[in-house]
Order: C-alpha cells, then sequence, then structure tokens
C-alpha cells in the first residue's frame, strides 16, 4: 500500500513540475528572419592601398596611447620602386605630429619607420644621406 502511495505522489510532483514555457509555433511559421546577414571577403591581395595605409597608420599611434582621433593627416606619398610598383606609403601627419611609413606590400612588417614629430620628406633628403641607403636597400 505505501508502494502505491509513494508511487501515486512521485507522479503527482512530476505532473505539476510540467510547466507551459512551450514556444509559440506561430512566431515560426511566420517565415525566415529580417536579421541581415553580414559577409565579410577576406582580403587576398598583396599589397597595401593608400586607404589602408593611412589606417594603419592611425592605428599605429592609437596602439601607442597616444590621442591618434586627433591628428589629421596631411600628405599620402607613394613611393615606387626601378619598375613602377609601389613599395611604401609617407604617411604625415598635420602640424609636424609625425609620420608613419607603411610598405605598400604584405611581404614585409606593415610598419617600417614612425616617428611622433616632424615629418618625412623625400624631395627634402640630399643625397649623401643615410635615409636614402636604407631606402635604396628596401
Amino acid at each position: 500500500m505505501k508502494y502505491y502511495l509513494l508511487a501515486a505522489f512521485s507522479a503527482a510532483v512530476l505532473l505539476s513540475s510540467c510547466n507551459d514555457n512551450i514556444p509559440d509555433q506561430s512566431l515560426a511559421e511566420e517565415g525566415p528572419s529580417r536579421a541581415s546577414i553580414t559577409t565579410i571577403v577576406p582580403d587576398t591581395s598583396s599589397t597595401v592601398t593608400k586607404a589602408k595605409a593611412t589606417q594603419i597608420a592611425l592605428n599605429q599611434f592609437a596602439s601607442q596611447g597616444s590621442r591618434a582621433a586627433e591628428k589629421e593627416i596631411s600628405s599620402v606619398q607613394t613611393v615606387v620602386d626601378s619598375i613602377g610598383s609601389p613599395a611604401m606609403h609617407i604617411v604625415n601627419f598635420a602640424d609636424q605630429q609625425g609620420f608613419v611609413i607603411v610598405s605598400a606590400t604584405k611581404d614585409y612588417f606593415p610598419v617600417l619607420a614612425e616617428s611622433d614629430h616632424g615629418n618625412f620628406n623625400l624631395a627634402s633628403l640630399s643625397p649623401e644621406h643615410p635615409v636614402n641607403l636604407w631606402l635604396a636597400d628596401y
């Protein structure tokens, strides 16, 4: 007799623990969700554009904790190699707030040189300046 009372009590507890949290089927019948789908296409090119070089230059200063968002870019100059292919981009910031030299190919590290003051101007370098050796080697 105790066994039947225990079984009846267990069944009652089990049935009372069921709830009505079943999802509404009418929502599923409305059709597919209208959520936007974003597809990211990986960049497989081997070159770095001027726009990408600008982003890299701004990120370079932001990663060092400086106020890169307040910096304004005054010029982006592309240096080409002996066969006319882009070799590097020189990104100068306004008001002599520095420069970043970014590789134009993904074969090298993205940032080749940087400074948080002054600007880099190839035209103002004398032919015997040591930077010319580095540029020729690059």
